[in-house]
């Protein structure tokens, strides 16, 4: 209990709110992508030896443009803050 408790010392605080507007932009951005191209994936078949052809395995392709939706969605939900430099630090 004491190690998550220092693990979360840093974290910013968000209110619930918010923690519920995060996940409403994820689920937004899982809904934009479209799981129905099958361009999106790469697939390996196989054939039994009766002859019928099988799915051995499928891949999602383009996982990037599904991040990309989502981490768009989430960045719209706030500002970018100023950072420091090292040159601000040291005066």
């Amino acid at each position: 209990m004491t190690k998550e408790q220092l693990e979360d010392i840093n974290k910013p605080e968000l209110t619930p709110q918010y923690l519920d507007l995060i996940q409403e932009a994820i689920e937004k951005g899982v809904e934009n992508f479209d799981f129905a191209d099958a361009d999106n994936y790469d697939k390996e078949f196989g054939m039994e030896y009766d002859g019928r052809v099988h799915l051995e395995s499928i891949d999602l392709s383009c996982s990037y443009e599904l991040v990309e939706s989502i981490v768009d969605k989430v960045h719209n939900l706030f500002k970018e803050a100023e950072c420091p430099t090292d040159e601000d630090e040291n005066k």
